[in-house]
């Protein structure tokens, strides 16, 4: 994610001590990395040359709690059961007054002791019931109880039964919020500058579009899960919406069919990658969109770049489209590990409460971060476009394939993807002299030191 507290170069804020354990992808990577086996990666010396004013408006924090939780002793779920699968279908979808929705949720769990309770995160979620279902598909148990602890941000399912050690499908109905918190599943105002779809969400002299901010701890408000950055799963996802929208995942539509009602459809998605629930995202809106597709191959064909925005801004997308793009094929040829997903698409956010987030497959943007309009906006935006572009997609490599174990290791995931997201700009413009300004913007002290030791094992 990049906003202000993305960190710079090597100086990082890490609130106890820690111990980094590579996993052999992590190392193998970082050891492709290093500058003195990698000539690709050694950032050129500053020179004298004419640089791009990269002092940019300020930017609002990420959520706090991100902070808070590193600051605590690490709080987790209890150690019963794991997540292998999501299928989240969400549905009936209220514009305008309450703004809820429904969800059914099917999560294949391991339980690994046995437990007649299983604790998930929530918040802001009615859980209407839930049950624990064989593997082909006949009722274990049905929950007797459902209890909530709002501080936590918890909810417990009482079962009136012991569940052994198996492979089941715990299944949960559900409601929720499209709220305008600018967290979870949220809803974004804006006035549009093409005329709209006729079916576009309008509420008052708004018009709206939906998206999700997940990281660090919000996937919880968008559905039950087990919201911890090491419980990986696989993810199906699907959702109704009206048939003139445009519906957006992590992953390539699988396939479209007819709503609950007319003028509705569900958009189902295909299956994710293993990974973590801050990471899973989905948007819905009157959207438009440029396109590019990669000059590299990727299991022998190009992969589909887009930038999305609502209808009538998909021109000022156009210089963010360039550099994605590029970028894409540049990192996985450094990285020496290919781009993983079969597509990359970036969309501009109306309202946003960080810089830009690193969705996997499906990165988010505030409109300023990723929105240039020729002759119009200042050229020193550009810079800032670039930048972001390229400090999000570094992420879907380290963060999204590889990811810290817990927040407090954050500081690797943005001090390297803030120092490869510098190297990114230089390659494509080294008439910027970036470097100069990366020293000159980190001596102002829009960095955050290290306060405690970092114990890295030898090696």
């Amino acid at each position: 994610m990049w906003g202000r507290r993305s960190i710079a170069g090597v100086a990082v804020q890490v609130l106890r001590p820690v111990t980094v354990r590579p996993t052999p992808l992590l190392s193998r990577t970082l050891h492709k990395l290093s500058l003195s086996h990698s000539p690709r990666l050694r950032p050129r010396l500053p020179t004298p040359a004419a640089t791009l004013d990269l002092s940019f408006p300020p930017v609002r924090h990420c959520s706090a709690e991100v902070r808070m939780m590193a600051s605590q002793e690490r709080e987790t779920l209890p150690d019963v059961a794991k997540p292998i699968n999501y299928h989240v279908s969400l549905f009936d979808l209220q514009f305008g007054g309450s703004w809820e929705y429904k969800g059914a949720l099917k999560i294949d769990l391991k339980v690994t002791h046995p437990t007649s309770e299983i604790v998930l995160n929530s918040k802001e979620i009615e859980v209407q019931n839930a049950e624990i279902l064989e593997k082909d598909g006949s009722q274990l148990a049905k929950a007797s109880g459902i209890t909530y602890d709002k501080q936590s941000e918890r909810v417990s399912l009482a079962f009136s039964r012991e569940i052994a050690p198996a492979d089941v499908v715990l299944s949960i109905n559900f409601t929720g919020t499209m709220n305008n918190a600018m967290a979870g599943f949220y809803r974004s105002k804006y006035k549009p500058v093409g005329e709209p779809s006729a079916d576009t969400p309008k509420e008052d002299d708004f018009y709206y579009m939906l998206s999700t901010q997940f990281e660090s701890c919000d996937a919880r408000r968008a559905f039950p899960c087990f919201d911890e950055p090491n419980l990986k799963s696989t993810f199906d996802f699907e959702i109704e919406v009206p048939k003139g929208q445009t519906a957006l995942s992590n992953m390539p539509v699988q396939s479209e069919r007819d709503g609950s009602k007319p003028g509705l459809k569900f958009v189902t998605f295909e299956k994710t990658p293993v990974m973590s629930t801050y990471l899973l995202a989905w948007a819905v809106g009157d959207f438009e969109y440029v396109e590019a597709m990669t000059e590299r191959k990727y299991q022998g064909k190009s992969i589909p770049v887009r930038v999305y925005t609502t209808r009538g801004l998909q021109d000022q997308a156009r210089f963010a489209l360039e550099c994605a793009h590029r970028t894409v094929d540049y990192f996985s040829e450094v990285f020496e590990i290919e781009y993983p997903l079969p597509k990359a698409d970036l969309l501009a956010v109306h309202e946003f409460a960080m810089g830009a987030m690193e969705n996997w497959g499906l990165v988010t943007y505030r409109t300023t971060a990723v929105l240039f309009d020729e002759g119009k906006s200042d050229n020193r935006y550009k810079n800032r476009i670039a930048y972001v572009v390229a400090h999000e997609l570094a992420h879907q490599w380290f963060g999204n394939l590889v990811t810290m174990d817990w927040w407090n290791e954050l500081w690797l995931n943005e001090g390297f993807a803030t120092w490869v997201g510098w190297l990114a700009v230089d390659h494509f413009y080294p008439e910027w002299n970036v470097w100069s300004q990366f020293v000159v913007r980190n001596a102002r002290g829009n960095i955050h030191h290290v306060k405690t030791n970092i114990d890295v094992p030898p090696g």
